[in-house]
């Protein structure tokens, strides 16, 4: 069977002199024609081909007419354009956050974000919020904030994030010294710290100490059989020898010269002699001396045949706390016998940020804690502070003297240290489990209503007995998250994975 021709001329695209009222009236003598051939069903389909039609062409109409209508405005070809929010990229404050602080109100739109008829005022209808301020779309915000200044986060329910667990309260006053808080490492005070090393080469006959001994100045370490020594020896008993000759020359010609039986000149030379040869043992005996050899030593060490033994003392009192030498081993100088420290003063080894600089005095006081002992507080004072600051971490270096007379603190402990200062003022504090830190700020969670809470950026100080006072960005009337405030943390940190304005 062969088509309708009403079928057959819709198919038809349209020559010259092709209009609608033409091809409306060729649809109708088709339909008159065809009537008896192809029965009711066949007039259907040819009138909704003919609504179709027409609905088609009204509409190409119309957008005809709205397009003459409203020309769209020429781009500045000096401006980057955001294609994905259809405005110019230095008006895009969704692209470039930091424009939201310096713009009052925007002078564009974003156009539809999946979710967010942002308009005018730049609005988040997700969550009933400026856009500019809106946490879960735009976290990225978070580090452009000052002290005071917060992001938004509302939650689905009133009672949501109160079923998490979640308890609310006010800050606390308190009395707030002007201190820093510090990260430190506990090392051996460098003043009293030595690695003991032989004068000269030669083999190890005796190891006397072991890790842990402790010792007092002048005790023996080690001895060395070092042929050094054997030479200092001799060089020192020949001089001995050669000044017990001179001194008697010298006498005889004293003698000689006071009857005036012999010149004076001889009488000279025998003196001068003389002298020379007590030079010559002086230095003989100060190489025996700083090889090793006590002065109470010398002689016999000239005198026997132990000559040739170097002994190794302990330069002051302490602790060996490490031994690298065994019996028979050879040895150089500078190679390392064992180290010696003084632990009952430790060195607490800080690092401050470069923003406390201006707090930071020698001779502050010095509060360190430690994981290992909860209950203790380990006091010292502050010593020296460096005189460079870090150029990749803007940190400073500064250095806390310990007292360790009961030897609770190791090398290598980390711990951290409150430097308190002079000045104090009444203010507020939380609970340290109020502060969540997020890009390296301090951060607090206030409610504003049922389910609309901030995340707000506090500037704080050196914390004590578990609470940490809040030197800027919150007042006592704020009502605050006071524990679990890492669920809401984590809101935030959800929505750097990807949750965001094109995502909802």
């Amino acid at each position: 069977m062969n088509r309708p021709a009403c079928a057959r001329s819709i198919t038809r695209p349209g020559g010259a002199g092709f209009t609608r009222e033409n091809t409306i009236m060729k649809w109708t003598n088709t339909l008159k024609a065809d009537w008896v051939q192809f029965g009711a069903i066949g007039t259907i389909l040819c009138l909704f081909t003919l609504l179709q039609a027409g609905c088609s062409g009204q509409s190409a109409v119309s957008a005809e007419s709205h397009s003459a209508a409203a020309p769209v405005a020429p781009r500045d070809p000096a401006r980057l354009w955001c294609n994905e929010h259809n405005v110019y990229e230095d008006e895009c404050v969704l692209c470039h956050p930091e424009l939201a602080a310096e713009q009052s109100e925007p002078s564009d739109s974003h156009g539809d974000h999946g979710g967010h008829d942002h308009g005018d005022g730049l609005w988040c209808k997700e969550h009933n919020v400026a856009e500019s301020e809106c946490g879960i779309c735009h976290p990225e915000l978070v580090k452009i904030l000052q002290p005071g200044q917060s992001l938004k986060l509302r939650f689905g329910t009133n009672d949501s994030i109160l079923k998490s667990g979640v308890t609310l309260g006010k800050p606390g006053s308190s009395l707030i010294v002007n201190g820093v808080e510090a990260l430190g490492r506990v090392n051996y005070n460098r003043n009293k710290l030595a690695l003991i090393t032989p004068l000269a080469g030669g083999v190890l006959t005796n190891v006397a100490v072991d890790v842990g001994a402790k010792v007092k100045a002048g005790d023996l370490l080690a001895e060395v059989n070092a042929s050094a020594v054997a030479e200092a020896a001799g060089a020192y008993a020949q001089a001995v020898a050669e000044q017990t000759l001179r001194a008697q020359v010298y006498a005889r010609e004293k003698d000689l010269v006071d009857r005036a039986i012999s010149a004076r000149q001889d009488y000279e030379e025998a003196r001068a002699a003389l002298e020379a040869s007590q030079s010559a043992v002086h230095q003989a005996k100060q190489t025996l001396l700083s090889l090793g050899v006590a002065p109470n030593e010398v002689a016999r060490s000239a005198a026997n045949g132990a000559a040739s033994i170097m002994p190794i003392r302990a330069p002051f009192s302490g602790t060996i706390v490490e031994r690298t030498a065994v019996t028979g081993a050879a040895v150089s100088p500078g190679d390392p016998i064992v180290e010696l420290a003084d632990l009952s003063v430790m060195w607490l080894d800080l690092s401050i940020a470069e923003t406390h600089l201006a707090a930071l005095r020698e001779g502050m006081i010095v509060e360190a804690r430690f994981d290992a002992y909860p209950d203790r507080v380990f006091r010292g004072v502050l010593d020296w502070i460096a005189s460079r600051v870090d150029e990749q971490t803007r940190r400073v270096e500064a250095r806390a003297v310990l007292s360790n007379e009961e030897g609770l603190l190791k090398h290598g402990m980390f711990g951290r240290a409150t430097l308190a200062g002079d000045s104090m003022a009444s203010g507020v504090s939380v609970p340290e489990s109020a502060v969540q830190i997020l890009d390296g700020q301090p951060m607090v969670f206030a409610r504003l209503e049922d389910d609309l809470f901030e995340t707000r950026l506090i500037q704080v100080g050196a914390a004590s007995q578990g609470r940490v006072p809040v030197l800027a960005g919150l007042s006592p009337e704020d009502e605050i998250v006071l524990s679990e405030s890492y669920l809401l943390k984590s809101e935030l940190l959800k929505a750097r994975l990807g949750a965001g304005c094109a995502d909802h």
